[in-house]
């Protein structure tokens, strides 16, 4: 009997002494992850300006977006790891800004680390797209155009408002501007948007499929209008096997409508929302589509000419094929 109670007892004491370091466990785990004498994490922010740029373009990283609950902000030190390779680039530092110029072109992937005085840290990331400086190139009437490697290929980075051909030749235009040209054979013209010429310094000129077969020339010489086979070269190239991007559109909403869906980098070739002009007159969707002309007839109907077409609410890149008198951006590709 006295056995029996004996371990009766020490099972009761045992259970009690589990129960109580269960709790205390139970307890321990709600520390979360913050230090033990109540020191949270500091939070890491940065920018970039600008957002991309070339292999010649001095970068500012500015770190000055960084908090913490517990200390000021000159108390908290940063690094930089420049291609997120796993390998810091730069000791810690109580400078919150920073410069930096990339060797190469390519996507890069930037990190920062943030400590605080508790030697907490916290880490945050941004995407850059560095093109390869390939200076500029002017046209006929003078006008300057910054110039992208993309691939292969030499592209326009800009797009064309030339009102000259190659010769010397002036590229008609219609006044009015909403002048119905639909019973005209093989009309050459161009066009600000809706006339206004206020819209050419950031959107260029809209082009008829028909001068931009012209024979004279729109492109500067060295360069020229590209086949549908050469702007689906450049869409290769640009997606780099991606989806769900547009990296050929301009980031940010300060031309495009938003939500610019899809344009989350960039490549350098910084397509813009010009519009279209239709061939009966109506200029229509300046801010919410861009259309970039071929030289490719379409095999169906060799009345209409293939180009690409980028919208303001899809990430997509269409293969388009609109009447040679309708009007389109242009850019030009170097031979």
């Amino acid at each position: 009997m006295y056995s029996f109670l004996r371990r009766l007892l020490m099972t009761k004491l045992t259970f009690s002494i589990l129960f109580t370091l269960c709790l205390f466990c139970i307890h321990c785990s709600d520390s979360g992850t913050n230090s033990d004498n109540g020191n949270t994490a500091p939070v890491a922010s940065f920018t970039i300006t600008p957002d991309s740029g070339s292999t010649t373009t001095l970068f500012e990283f500015d770190a000055s977006g960084c908090s913490d609950t517990e200390d000021e902000l000159s108390s908290l030190s940063v690094r930089w790891d420049w291609e997120s390779d796993d390998t810091w680039d730069t000791e810690y530092s109580s400078v919150k800004q920073i410069t930096y110029k990339f060797n190469a072109q390519g996507y890069y992937t930037v990190r920062l680390e943030v400590k605080d005085s508790g030697n907490l840290t916290h880490t945050a990331t941004r995407q850059i797209s560095v093109t390869e400086d390939t200076n500029t190139v002017t046209d006929t009437d003078g006008n300057v155009y910054k110039v992208v490697k993309i691939g292969d290929q030499y592209w326009m980075a800009e797009n064309l408002s030339v009102t000259h051909y190659r010769n010397g030749d002036a590229i008609g235009t219609t006044n009015p501007a909403d002048l119905d040209i639909t019973s005209q054979t093989s009309p050459t013209y161009q066009w600000s948007y809706y006339g206004d010429e206020e819209n050419v310094n950031i959107y260029g000129r809209l082009y008829t499929g028909h001068a931009v077969l012209d024979s004279r020339n729109i492109c500067p010489e060295g360069w020229h209008i590209p086949s549908y086979e050469e702007l689906n070269i450049l869409v290769v190239a640009a997606l780099d096997s991606k989806v769900g991007v547009n990296p050929l559109k301009e980031m940010g909403t300060v031309h495009w409508e938003d939500p610019n869906t899809g344009a989350t980098y960039s490549v350098g070739f910084d397509a813009l929302p010009a519009g279209i002009r239709n061939a009966n007159g109506v200029f229509d969707a300046l801010r919410l589509f861009t259309g970039i002309w071929s030289t490719t007839e379409y095999e169906l109907d060799t009345t209409e000419l293939w180009n690409i077409g980028l919208h303001y609410n899809t990430s997509d890149i269409y293969g388009n094929h609109y009447s040679k008198s309708d009007a389109l951006s242009v850019r030009c590709i170097k031979d």
